[in-house]
């Protein structure tokens, strides 16, 4: 699975501009190895009453990537003790799921297991 991060990281630093903002659930290791300010997109950052995720919570994360100026979510797996749980963090595939003419794929790594989406501007 690193050697996926790895040319992930790689791609960013040759084909995104400098300092674009990304959203990622491994938002520091993605800052430590791409140079990019990054936004933390995981289940600590949703709205939550009585342990649950209340029904705002995709929308107001997505008004927060807007309000920052993220310009490209990453979606990597959801993994726990370095196994994979789902193919996908549940909180992209939910963003994606809630707003999918917000999102546009541009990169899919060797194997797939980690995804780019340009995150493109809300319509008025």
């Amino acid at each position: 699975m690193w050697s996926e991060y790895q040319a992930t990281f790689d791609w960013i630093n040759h084909n995104l501009p400098a300092n674009v903002p990304l959203a990622a659930s491994s938002d520091v290791v993605f800052y430590l190895y791409t140079d990019h300010p990054t936004f933390y997109t995981f289940f600590a950052s949703l709205r939550r009453k009585n342990g649950k995720f209340t029904a705002d919570s995709i929308p107001l994360l997505m008004e927060s990537l807007d309000y920052y100026h993220i310009q490209y979510l990453v979606a990597e797996p959801h993994m726990t003790a370095r196994v994979i749980r789902r193919p996908m963090n549940q909180i992209a595939e939910n963003l994606l799921k809630a707003f999918p003419k917000r999102f546009q794929k541009v990169y899919s790594g060797p194997r797939g297991a980690i995804l780019i989406y340009k995150i493109l501007p809300a319509k008025s």
